[in-house]
């Protein structure tokens, strides 16, 4: 179905940042034959200036020979804040595509995008809506954004998508409020990638077991208060936290047994996930956790790791294959109880994972696309 076929792909997250849905999509729409533009997203002219390593020139790469990655030109800002500037925003997004696409020697076919802002692309290429996060609650935590301008462009883009993806059940609900036609496609697993995470413990975290593990972005979402008290309360456990920390966040104050490791690059990850004895996903309670779908869930499922989630609807319907823990003592009684459990447990969990892999993942969105 997609031999040939060359799918612009607009991403919430940078290719060589965390590997995430869009990369795992990308890769597998590659495979199958289809060429891929992969549109990073694109910053602001402010950009560079809040942050060190923005691009401040447009320019593309060969990734792989079926993936083009485009890191478009800096934009105007406040493009959620004001729907006038999303509009020229997309505008000339469109143009360095379509730029990109001429000098691939390559003809969009179809958009596939993970942005609500991109309800003002000038294209009528058909065009898939995959809904992986609630954008207007992440409006909440950016002062550029306004909660009414992305909800009115996630309900423009709703109304107009080809097609509509959603990750997660509260988010499919959401979509299904526009689209009855939305469907689920959660996130998944590489199992193949992951399958060195079985192996026993790699050494390479250089602290010593049981070590309780979270990889993944660490923002504003992530409960560290939480890890860091559970730390203080347990200098026999190492707690580790692999991933960039956002700028908004503050970290708790350091525990000797609480350790910040900073990025690690996906081919890295299993080696890391390895000597996990316990796998966290402590996010906060909120309306921004309550929508997502965390695929690292199905990554430590894969590698059998217990895994203590917080009480969040989507996270905690894994029970009996996760543990629930929303207060430091609760984390620790289910650390103790995660440390004794039955190896029956980690068999299952691969099995979900199996069940989740995301060859199925995308078997089953080339089936919906076909009906």
């Amino acid at each position: 179905m997609l031999t040939g076929q060359t799918i612009v792909l607009l991403s919430a997250v940078p290719w060589s940042g965390l590997y995430a849905r869009p990369q795992h999509l990308a890769t597998r729409f590659a495979s199958l034959g289809a060429r891929v533009i992969f549109v990073e997203p694109a910053g602001s002219f402010l950009s560079p200036l809040k942050q060190r390593g923005i691009p401040k020139f447009s320019s593309m790469r060969r990734e792989e020979p079926n993936i083009a990655v485009l890191t478009p030109p800096l934009l105007l800002p406040a493009g959620y804040g004001w729907s006038p500037i999303n509009r020229l925003n997309q505008a000339l997004l469109w143009r360095s595509i379509c730029s990109a696409a001429h000098k691939l020697g390559w003809e969009a076919d179809m958009v596939w995008t993970h942005l609500p802002g991109t309800a003002d692309l000038p294209t009528d290429l058909p065009l898939v809506y995959d809904c992986v996060d609630d954008h207007a609650a992440f409006s909440q935590i950016s002062y550029l954004w306004s909660c009414e301008v992305v909800k009115r462009l996630e309900h423009k883009l709703l109304q107009r998508a080809w097609r509509v993806f959603a990750s997660s059940e509260l988010l499919l609900s959401k979509c299904r409020q526009v689209r009855k036609d939305a469907a689920l496609v959660g996130n998944g697993a590489d199992m193949d990638h992951f399958a060195a995470a079985t192996q026993g413990y790699s050494n390479i975290i250089d602290v010593s077991h049981p070590i309780v593990g979270f990889y993944g972005g660490i923002g504003t979402w992530i409960d560290l208060e939480l890890v860091a008290d559970a730390a203080v309360s347990r200098p026999d456990l190492n707690f580790v936290m692999i991933g960039p920390v956002d700028s908004a966040v503050k970290l708790p104050a350091r525990a000797a047994n609480l350790h910040f490791l900073g990025f690690v690059p996906y081919q890295a990850l299993p080696q890391y996930l390895a000597d996990f004895d316990v796998a966290l996903v402590p996010f906060k309670n909120s309306e921004v956790t309550q929508s997502v779908n965390p695929l690292k869930l199905y990554e430590y499922f894969a590698a059998g790791k217990p895994v203590i989630v917080a009480d969040i609807p989507e996270l905690a319907r894994w029970q009996p294959l996760v543990y629930v823990a929303n207060t430091a003592a609760g984390l620790l009684n289910e650390i103790d109880k995660a440390l004794k459990e039955s190896e029956i447990l980690t068999i299952a969990r691969q099995k979900v994972a199996q069940e989740n892999s995301w060859d199925a993942k995308v078997a089953d969105i080339l089936r919906l696309l076909g009906e």
